[in-house]
This record gives structure tokens, C-alpha cells and sequence, in this order.
């Protein structure tokens, strides 16, 4: 979703679930990773991908993953494709104990759904969206940019929009779409809807009140 449109507060909503874990921007596959690597068939070509991804977890947020076990997984099981590196990454470094399935934000990609889907075909996204009007209000006053530079939002959150309007469209059975008002007006009946459409059991673990 667009910045300032409730997506930080929906992940930590989503990360309750007993079954899921979530995290934000990460391994941000999309944005470091895909398509920067090719071909990524190239053994050089992964290990490059993964040892630069692993250095940016380190530094940025002191995270590791086993980058030779990773490309031993890749290899025995010939799955060269950046849909596959990408569940490794997260797979190793979030599905544990009783997390089942994992969950990143990713910020502005609404337009890399149809991308994300090709190379995750059991994959799921979620594209939140709020009244621009709000997401403007809000971002003026979170941003250190002097005005005009806050009315951007207007710009991202129209196309933010038009996309919702797509993907409800043509990718329904994939792409959930939520609207951030209903999310705080009628949380446990958004968060049910949800939980249904991602084939998870709703848990009351996501109630409203456990946030402080």
C-alpha cells in the first residue's frame, strides 16, 4: 500500500496470528533481488543475490541466513527462479515453532502483484488502501519535505487505487483488498474476512485491544 495508509500497523495486526509470522521490508525481495541477478541460473549469479542480501540483513537489521544451505536447496531440488530464493530467504528466517506461513510488507509494489503471483503460485497479497485524503493529511505531517512535496501522496495513492480497482478485477481469488477505515471501524469483521480468504482459522489473538 501507499506510505501512511495503515499497512505498518495491518502487518503487526497479521504477525498476532499464532500461524503467521510478518515482517517489514526486509528481504524486500522485490525491490533488491528480482530480475537484478540474471540469469539467476547461474550458480555466481545466486550466490552474488545471496550473499548481497545476507550483508544488507546484517547490517541493516543484525539478521543471517545460511547462504551455502540455501544454495544447496536450490540446486538439489533445481529450483532456480527468484520465487523460490525469495520463500527460501524468508522460510529460514521466519517460519518457526508454530508459524506456518510467512508475510512481508512491501511498500509502492502494487504494480509488481502480477509479477510477484507469476513467481509465487501459492501466494497470496494483501493491498491495502485509504481515503487520500487522509494518507495526504497524514503524510504532511510525518514527512521533513517542505510543502508542496506532500501532495506526491495524492499522485501514489490515485495509482494505489486504479491498481485495487484491477486486481479486484482480474485477480480476485489472489488479491485481498482492504480498506485501512473499515480495518479500525470494523476490525473483527475485516480481520474474519480475512483470515478466510488466506485459508487461516481466525484467531481472537488479532482482537483490536492487544495493540498498545
Amino acid at each position: 500500500g501507499v506510505y501512511r495508509s495503515g499497512s505498518e500497523y495491518f502487518t503487526h495486526l497479521l504477525n498476532q496470528h499464532p500461524k503467521l509470522s510478518a515482517s517489514m521490508y526486509r528481504v524486500n525481495s522485490l525491490r533488491f533481488i528480482f530480475g537484478l541477478y540474471n540469469p539467476i541460473t547461474k550458480k555466481q549469479n545466486l550466490k552474488k543475490a545471496l550473499i548481497d542480501t545476507n550483508k544488507r540483513l546484517q547490517e541493516r537489521y543484525k539478521l543471517n541466513i545460511d547462504v551455502n544451505k540455501i544454495i544447496k536447496e536450490v540446486e538439489k531440488n533445481n529450483n532456480y527462479n527468484y520465487g523460490n530464493i525469495y520463500d527460501s530467504i524468508m522460510t529460514k528466517l521466519y517460519i518457526k515453532k508454530t508459524k506456518e506461513h510467512w508475510a512481508e510488507k512491501n511498500q509502492l509494489h502494487w504494480r509488481d502483484i502480477p509479477m510477484f503471483l507469476g513467481m509465487m503460485p501459492n501466494g497470496k497479497c494483501i493491498h491495502i488502501i485509504r481515503d487520500p485524503r487522509s494518507v495526504l493529511a497524514s503524510f504532511k505531517n510525518y514527512t521533513r519535505y517542505r510543502y508542496p512535496a506532500c501532495l506526491s501522496s495524492i499522485f501514489n495513492s490515485y495509482d494505489s487505487l486504479k491498481f485495487s480497482i484491477i486486481h479486484n478485477q482480474y485477480l480476485s481469488d489472489k488479491v485481498k483488498i482492504v480498506k485501512f477505515e473499515d480495518l479500525i471501524r470494523n476490525h473483527k469483521n475485516t480481520s474474519k474476512k480475512l483470515c478466510k480468504n488466506l485459508k487461516i482459522k481466525y484467531s481472537n489473538i488479532m482482537e483490536k485491544s492487544t495493540f498498545i
